[in-house]
């Protein structure tokens, strides 16, 4: 796990909100505080759609980002930013070619915006206890490679 401070949250906050950088993660849990505390959970309402629907959704548990951005987006657009915003976005295991899905459960970036800031926590979840630490090293470091290919300036904490 590493903890990473971004240097710029304007253009970071445009790339999450606006831009598409994120849309192909999953959703795992937001909390929003505004004039009141939003909490969402981002798991799919299978009830909410057809067999038909659901299926197109590739029977997935969670929504994924560019389905769930515009909404949040409604809840902290205005004149206020936000006093804190807290974020869980999970990276799909197959679309990360060198992770194991049989071995790993989940990789993750936690996004926490406070005062103005942003802070990104990595982490990792795996199917079975391991004293290994290869998976959250591999992961803190494709983390570090996806912001500094899409221009997110950064330090470690």
């Amino acid at each position: 796990m590493v903890a990473l401070k971004i240097i710029e949250t304007k253009p970071f906050m445009a790339h999450l909100l606006k831009g598409s950088l994120f849309d192909t993660w999953e959703g795992r849990q937001m909390e929003i505080r505004t004039y009141t505390k939003f909490s969402i959970d981002c798991k799919v309402n299978k009830d909410f759609y057809t067999q038909e629907e659901f299926e197109l959704l590739h029977h997935t548990s969670y929504a994924s980002w560019s389905q769930l951005k515009e909404s949040v987006f409604q809840i902290i657009k205005g004149n206020k930013t936000p006093t804190e915003m807290k974020i869980v976005l999970a990276k799909p295991i197959t679309s990360i070619e060198d992770l194991d899905p049989n071995l790993v459960d989940g990789v993750f970036i936690n996004i926490h915006f406070e005062n103005g800031g942003v802070v990104i926590t990595t982490g990792t979840s795996m199917k079975t206890f391991t004293l290994d630490k290869s998976t959250d090293h591999y992961w803190d470091n494709c983390v570090k490679d996806f912001f500094q290919r899409n221009g997110i300036l950064f330090e470690e904490r």
